[in-house]
């Protein structure tokens, strides 16, 4: 067990997560690890040894944060999908967050993991020490520490994802911290408040210049597009103080410039390299949540964690993006693939259009998503051929190929002979 409360700041009980996530754990068997917002690790438990390999990477590859984004990746997804995601990190383990919310805002997440839902093969081994530079010498050992990753079934890791879901939803429901996050929110209002005494304060010729702070929008994109959450939070004290003061407090007039700062905000992200997936499903979560705030208080309050958000979003997550599809693609595709799969069925599966999830296929995998599904069936079938017992004509259909002919036309294309031929040879071999 390993807890690093002392170096961060959350905005949840810390010591009783700790505790919550710690019984997750040991009822599961499963590794399990607190985030805050940035990301950062602040608590995980060490029960198995399934992170040896990450340790190894991070030691040669120190300048690589790919666990950091990877991690923030899951649960922003998470947030997004009803509070629970499964991912693949970009190693190809298996991990599964929910998010940890006070007051309906996301303040951390639990992560469950890594496993494997397979076998380790030698692709995925071969995949690790390309992507990761693996030295030849440290080959063995990583296979080593690959085979004692714990392998848990598709079906239970699902019912796993749920219990983290009700484990995090326990924490979120936890409101100990609410004194000190009521002193944050009293700060914020006094900031605003000085503000709009100080434009009370100038003369009425200095009043009649004040209008909309423009320029300071402006300001508030370079903070956040540069992820400087405290000079963003200032300038936004600025902003909100001459709304305030413009608006005479009205709330239905400053939830309408609220929409307008949402829209700057999430401008601001996309420019600065965010995700535009990610960032538009929260413009839409976001804009309709500002109806529900009956003071302006809270309203106000909301918007600074917005801000965090939005800055935490500003940096590019297509990579890691990218390797979840991939992974969570090939590992439906391997699962499946004695049946018929289409394109649209397992972009959908993915979450991306067929379009845009071909793409992304063919640029990972330098290939087009049929060639593969042709490839792994041919290479599935080339074992059955062996099998002399299997009568010929049965293996196309147990491979996921529908017609006889086709599946010896894509077989002697690939391998350059036919099925009967290639068992013949392969008799002859044993």
């Amino acid at each position: 067990m390993n807890t690093n409360n002392s170096l961060y700041d959350v905005k949840f009980d810390l010591v009783y997560a700790e505790k919550i996530v710690q019984n997750y754990s040991q009822s599961t068997g499963v590794d399990s690890t607190i985030i805050d917002l940035e990301g950062n690790v602040v608590f995980e438990t060490n029960l198995t040894q399934n992170c040896a390999i990450c340790s190894y990477i991070k030691a040669t590859m120190p300048n690589n944060c790919f666990c950091k984004q990877s991690r923030l990746y899951g649960a922003y997804q998470a947030e997004r999908f009803e509070g629970k995601y499964i991912f693949f990190c970009p190693i190809g383990f298996v991990n599964w967050v929910s998010p940890i919310t006070i007051n309906g805002i996301m303040e951390g997440a639990v992560i469950a993991g890594p496993i494997l839902m397979t076998v380790p093969d030698k692709i995925l081994l071969e995949d690790i020490v390309k992507k990761f530079l693996i030295n030849k010498n440290d080959v063995d050992y990583v296979m080593n520490n690959l085979k004692v990753i714990d392998i848990i079934d598709p079906q239970k890791v699902n019912s796993m994802s749920e219990m983290l879901f009700v484990t995090s939803s326990h924490i979120s429901d936890i409101h100990h911290f609410r004194y000190i996050n009521k002193q944050l929110k009293e700060k914020q209002q006094s900031d605003i408040s000085e503000y709009v005494q100080y434009i009370k304060s100038l003369d009425k010729q200095e009043k009649i210049k004040i209008n909309y702070p423009i320029e300071k929008e402006k300001e508030l994109i370079q903070c956040v597009k540069s992820k400087d959450v405290t000079a963003a939070n200032s300038i936004l004290n600025e902003i909100l103080g001459s709304i305030l003061f413009i608006t005479g407090g009205s709330l239905e007039k400053m939830k309408i410039r609220i929409l307008e700062l949402i829209i700057l905000l999430s401008r601001a992200s996309l420019e600065g390299g965010g995700n535009s997936e990610e960032i538009f499903g929260l413009n839409y979560k976001y804009i309709h949540q500002v109806n529900s705030f009956t003071n302006v208080e809270d309203l106000t309050d909301w918007l600074y964690k917005i801000t965090i958000k939005f800055s935490n979003l500003v940096f590019n997550m297509n990579e890691i993006r990218h390797i979840d599809v991939i992974y969570k693609s090939l590992d439906y595709i391997k699962r499946n693939y004695r049946r018929k799969i289409t394109l649209e069925e397992i972009s959908n599966y993915v979450h991306l259009s067929p379009t845009y999830f071909s793409k992304i296929f063919k640029d990972e995998m330098k290939t087009t998503f049929k060639n593969y599904l042709q490839n792994l069936r041919v290479e599935k079938s080339k074992k059955l051929l062996i099998d002399t017992q299997i009568p010929l004509i049965d293996v196309p259909n147990m491979v996921g190929f529908e017609d006889q002919s086709y599946y010896s036309k894509v077989f002697k294309k690939i391998q350059g002979i036919s099925p009967g031929k290639f068992r013949t040879m392969a008799g002859k071999s044993i």
